[in-house]
């Protein structure tokens, strides 16, 4: 991902980049990384794999990035997967058979699935359960929903 233009602002630079379809983006390093970063050669189809502490990953200054396994890094984002039936991150609306419908909390752990069930009334209890379980499970890694 190759650029061109950037801008310094003191201890941190705002990189403009565009990816492979088009969208402009800006992205945050700090100024002392700015010449190791000119001189890399990246493409639009190229990816790291790094923690982002803040879900930003355009904000890559050294107080937001950490190294650690890719299984922590999986856990920690924000928001629910796209075919989320509820738009929060483990929570989903099942309709059993016969046609009722209750709120499960569903998380996986090292291949391990967890699976706990709320009533129809139950969605917010639901969230909140879910939120909890993820910071139990995965501490600091936990990401939000």
């Amino acid at each position: 991902m190759p650029f061109n233009d950037y801008e310094i602002c003191g201890e941190v630079t705002v990189i403009f980049l565009e990816n492979k379809k088009g969208l402009k983006l800006e992205t945050l390093i700090d100024t002392e990384d700015l010449e190791r970063i000119k001189a890399m050669n990246f493409d639009k189809d190229s990816y790291y794999v790094v923690d982002h502490k803040n879900q930003n990953k355009l904000d890559n200054r050294k107080e937001n990035l950490r190294f650690i396994p890719q299984y922590n890094n999986l856990q920690n984002r924000k928001g629910a997967n796209s075919n989320s039936s509820t738009g929060v991150r483990n929570v989903n609306l099942i309709t059993r058979y016969g046609g009722k419908q209750e709120y499960w909390v569903q998380i996986c752990k090292n291949g391990e699935r967890f699976k706990w069930e709320f009533g129809l009334h139950e969605f917010d209890k639901a969230c909140l359960f879910a939120e909890e379980k993820r910071k139990e499970l995965f501490g600091e890694f936990a990401g939000n929903g």
